[in-house]
């Protein structure tokens, strides 16, 4: 099945479900802090992109009732952000402690499966598997997140050493597999 190919089995349901939650957990502070968005008062590619994926889970029955009832003010801000038109705010000086946060998790459970992804097709291997957060994960590869890693490390490799040793002490570990190489 399609699910099974894209890493949702029931082995792996319990870390999806526990991310997304710490996920959205994350998101609700930013729902209830006095910037509107990540970045401050107007809205970002990177709102956008959340806003995308929570707002199919806001009407999906299961997801709707978790979101309303343990992240009530992140429910409400998918309807502030589903018309953000009009709202000329000031980026934020800085980075939100919210933003900190999700890069700290894209750092514990999304790069390391960019990088078994990208290690299982250089050794031309169907699947892979590791362990994200003392779970088990395993699934298909994938060759556009290949090329999602190839294309963060290259991003990575523009930044100034200042920049990148501030985003590491923000991603943490993970941050080494963003060098070239790693």
């Amino acid at each position: 099945s399609r699910m099974a190919l894209v890493g949702c089995t029931p082995q792996t349901g319990p870390l999806i479900e526990a991310n997304w939650k710490r996920i959205c957990s994350e998101l609700e502070t930013l729902a209830t802090s006095p910037t509107r968005f990540l970045f401050g008062d107007r809205i970002s590619l990177a709102d956008l992109g959340f806003y995308g994926q929570l707002k199919v889970m806001s009407v999906d029955p299961t997801p709707m009732l978790w979101l309303r009832k343990e992240t009530p003010y992140l429910y409400r801000w998918l309807d502030h952000a589903d018309d953000a038109s009009g709202i000329d705010g000031d980026w934020a000086e800085g980075i939100a402690p919210v933003v900190e946060n999700l890069l700290r998790i894209a750092g514990d459970t999304y790069l390391p499966f960019l990088k078994a992804n990208a290690d299982a097709l250089e050794r031309g291997l169907d699947t892979f598997s590791l362990e994200i957060e003392g779970r088990p994960y395993e699934q298909g590869v994938f060759k556009y997140q290949a090329k999602c890693l190839q294309s963060l490390r290259s991003d990575w490799s523009d930044l100034s050493a200042d920049d990148q040793d501030a985003l590491s002490s923000m991603i943490g570990p993970g941050s080494r597999i963003l060098m070239a190489g790693s």
